[in-house]
């Protein structure tokens, strides 16, 4: 839960209304100082990439969307997950009460997005998350 959090020394609010110092995701982690805490409100948000310490918690929660760009791995293409880790490995990350899903769309086939992926950080907390893939959307329907 958000309680499971510490306090830092920066709070920073992110509201897709309009109501916070930002209304994009990705824009408030770009700005945030290592330790920041962002406070997610509810809503719908594109994909984010992550490379410092923080603690991200939604009140109440938000959905993360997958990227459609593509990720080329060892499992063959896959469009970008919805959270995307880059540490470089002494970073902590919290995230709590944050959800992840939606759909993966393309010209192309491809495998659906991971909800989270990639790595590098030393410590990875996730409290009151729910983490879906997000399945491929063929123009029929759901692809299986």
């Amino acid at each position: 839960s958000c309680a499971a959090l510490e306090a830092s020394a920066q709070s920073i609010l992110v509201d897709p209304t309009g109501g916070g110092q930002f209304t994009s995701l990705q824009a408030a982690i770009d700005a945030a100082p290592p330790g920041a805490t962002i406070e997610v409100r509810g809503g719908t948000y594109a994909a984010i990439r992550i490379g410092k310490s923080l603690r991200i918690a939604g009140n109440p929660a938000p959905l993360l969307l997958p990227g459609s760009a593509a990720q080329t791995g060892s499992g063959g293409q896959r469009n970008e997950p919805a959270i995307w880790l880059e540490g470089s490995g002494s970073e902590v990350l919290h995230l709590a009460n944050l959800r992840t899903g939606g759909t993966s769309s393309g010209a192309r086939f491809a495998y659906g997005a991971s909800g989270i992926a990639g790595g590098g950080f030393a410590e990875l907390g996730l409290y009151d998350c729910v983490v879906r893939g997000a399945p491929w959307v063929l123009l029929t329907g759901v692809g299986t």
